[in-house]
């Protein structure tokens, strides 16, 4: 019984930890941003109204594309458990190696893409709500940079799980946790800062339980990791993708002035140039889409295009 509860909590960790780090960080926000604001100077109603861009607005948004990389997750751990137990290290390392890759994949694209459309995608989701939405966009573009982080965490608990070694992203995360409560308890009393000061807390969060994380994932595994492959590549997809998908919103909503069908073709157009440049840069392989599920559609159709 008790081998068979530690397999059950060791499956759920990836899982749980990826859905409960918003609302440990909302706890956080919860219990000191007001009292924080009012000691910066703010009316009790103005407090309430930028706790809300953040809490109702911001945050909410950040947890849909991370329903993409806690998919990934679920797939990662019985393949680096499979390849731990029979100690076959090339093996491990490829899966954490891919792993990462594909996370980073999905979470440049998507942070980029929150980032500069910020604005039409919280008008766009809160139409009635115009003006408190737009008020938001500072603390959306903070958050949008930290699911980078967010994401690496998601993917890395995956794999420490995979190792056994699932009490490490636990503790890591308290760590966060802590340096959440004290860049936030600062950041959010100083005028100028005000509720960004949360969002910027939450994302010094992220980055020291991911850098945490990464330690322990390198020190349990010995894995060398290519940058130029995890981070440089997708990086420079995801800019280039976002620099057309700016003008292309504003071009079109200045002909068109509907904010829903900018957004929608500003999305579409990102989609196809990061996947054009995905291709290009060969951050991913014709073999390694091959293995991934609706990747021999994919293949076929880039054959046919002739993107290789």
């Amino acid at each position: 019984p008790a081998t068979i509860l530690k397999k059950i909590v060791g499956i759920a960790i990836p899982i749980t930890i990826g859905a409960t780090i918003m609302p440990l960080v909302n706890l956080i926000d919860a219990g000191i941003v007001k009292t924080r604001l009012l000691d910066a100077g703010f009316a009790d109603d103005v407090a309430n109204s930028m706790y809300g861009q953040l809490t109702a607005f911001a945050e909410p948004i950040i947890g849909f594309p991370q329903v993409m990389i806690t998919s990934i997750v679920v797939s990662l751990v019985p393949m680096v458990s499979a390849a731990n137990k029979l100690k076959n290290r090339a093996e491990l390392h490829n899966n954490i190696s891919l792993g990462f890759r594909m996370a980073m994949i999905l979470a440049f694209p998507c942070a980029a893409g929150l980032f500069v459309l910020a604005g039409p995608v919280l008008t766009l989701l809160y139409p009635t709500q115009k003006a408190s939405a737009l008020s938001a966009v500072p603390c959306m573009q903070v958050l949008a940079i930290g699911f980078v982080f967010l994401a690496l965490i998601t993917t890395m608990t995956g794999i420490l799980q995979g190792l056994g070694r699932q009490v490490y992203p636990v503790i890591n995360l308290f760590f966060g946790v802590l340096v959440k409560l004290v860049a936030t308890w600062l950041l959010t009393a100083l005028p100028s800062v005000n509720i960004v000061g949360a969002a910027i807390g939450t994302m010094i969060a992220y980055i020291v339980a991911a850098s945490l994380d990464f330690m322990a994932v390198k020190k349990f595994t010995g894995v060398k990791l290519s940058a130029a492959q995890i981070i440089v590549k997708p990086l420079i997809g995801a800019i280039v993708m976002a620099i057309p998908v700016h003008f292309v919103y504003v071009g079109l909503y200045g002909v068109i002035g509907s904010n829903t069908l900018a957004t929608a073709f500003s999305i579409i157009v990102g989609v196809v140039i990061y996947g054009l440049m995905i291709l290009k840069t060969k951050a991913i392989t014709r073999e390694e889409l091959l293995n991934i599920s609706g990747g021999r559609k994919l293949v076929s159709l880039c054959d046919k295009l002739r993107l290789w």
